[in-house]
């Protein structure tokens, strides 16, 4: 199975992202952005899309280009596709969506985001709500996963997708979050909101629910 590496060397100036408003994407409305879930459509590729859809990048710089682009999850880095083949981008790239131009029909992500649980001031995060006061963002990364079969000298080398969500403020502050009523209630600490959940039944069973308690909070 062959797969593409490209060293890339970049002098990033983290600290002056970090530093920066994280609410990048100031003609975004507020309000559910996509929630819908990516996921992996072929396990012996680390690349979130089939295809390689013409998507909206925005660099650091403000600059904004349209490219074939595709992210893969196993080095967590954009790439673009040009004469047959993948190319990582080679800009600081502060946004982009993926699947389409627009964050309405694709998939918006961000980076700017507080380091946690490993990824960085630089990690890439689908955008799946953004309010006033809260982000709903999911981080998605591959796992490699091998098999041998028994007197078989090839080894088979799959991914798997793994998912983890975060409410994130304004001011860029993560908290991980579970898709579940304690993991949301512990986190606004809201009695208000406890009974609206009651009152609208909310189960938990997609994140839709949590999508739904974020517009009660932001007033939407």
């Amino acid at each position: 199975m062959k797969r593409i590496f490209t060293i890339l060397v970049l002098l990033l100036n983290t600290a002056f992202l970090f530093g920066q408003n994280t609410n990048l994407s100031t003609a975004t409305t507020v309000g559910r952005i996509n929630s819908k879930s990516i996921r992996v459509y072929d396990e012996e590729k680390a690349y979130l899309l089939k295809d390689w859809n013409t998507g909206k990048v925005v660099f650091q710089n403000g600059k904004t280009e349209y490219l074939p682009i595709n992210y893969n999850g196993y080095d967590n880095r954009l790439e673009r596709w040009s004469n047959g083949q993948p190319y990582t981008i080679d800009q600081t790239v502060r946004e982009f969506v993926l699947g389409d131009t627009s964050a309405a029909k694709g998939f918006l992500f961000k980076c700017g985001f507080e380091p946690i649980d490993g990824q960085g001031v630089l990690s890439f995060y689908q955008v799946m709500f953004e309010g006033k006061t809260t982000k709903l963002l999911k981080h998605v990364k591959f796992k490699t996963r091998e098999k041998r079969n028994f007197n078989d000298a090839n080894v088979t080398v799959n991914f798997d997708l793994y998912e983890t969500y975060y409410f994130a403020t304004k001011d860029g502050k993560m908290t991980r979050i579970k898709n579940n009523k304690k993991s949301v209630s512990e986190y606004f600490k809201n009695k208000d909101l406890d009974a609206f959940i009651e009152s609208k039944n909310l189960k938990f069973k997609d994140w839709d629910d949590v999508v739904t308690v974020l517009n009660f909070t932001e007033g939407i």
